[in-house]
């Protein structure tokens, strides 16, 4: 796909390039996978991505994903988080999110380890990225891995 800057006015117009591969599998009734590659996300690098998820009931679910980032993000020295434990020094380009999900009725109940590298889409209405098929992996977190991040996260509506 290519972007071209619609601004009669610039002085100089560009035109970007996306390159993308993705699939949403079925491997069997209970277990799925995601994957992408993109060529180009907003930080200009390239990020890959794959996950897992396998519903074990109706109830309960378990999530994996392992996200590349060419655009590496490490703490800055100043921040608590520099000298945290990582299993290995990948320069920040490496997210692993994990979870397990329950539900009750319309209630929810998550436990989840580190960040999946993947964030909700930002875009604008007009923006180029807004409809298409990468717009789950274009957006960069903005934030490095936190290996020793615990999330529990409970949902109940009123």
């Amino acid at each position: 796909a290519a972007d071209t800057t619609n601004d009669p006015k610039a002085q100089d117009p560009k035109t970007d390039f996306y390159g993308y591969a993705g699939s949403d599998l079925g491997v069997t009734d209970k277990l799925s996978a995601k994957v992408g590659v993109l060529s180009k996300d907003d930080a200009g690098k390239i990020a890959a991505t794959a996950g897992l998820t396998y519903a074990a009931s109706e109830s309960i679910s378990t999530g994996l994903t392992l996200t590349y980032r060419q655009h590496g993000i490490v703490p800055a020295d100043t921040d608590p988080h520099a000298g945290m434990w990582k299993p290995f020094d990948d320069k920040g380009t490496c997210y692993l999110g994990a979870n397990v999900k329950g539900t009750v009725g319309e209630s929810t109940i998550t436990l989840a380890y580190g960040n999946t590298g993947l964030v909700e889409c930002e875009c604008d209405d007009d923006s180029f990225h807004i409809d298409k098929p990468w717009t789950w992996m274009y957006h960069h977190p903005g934030t490095f891995m936190n290996w020793q991040l615990v999330k529990l996260s409970v949902k109940v509506p009123f």
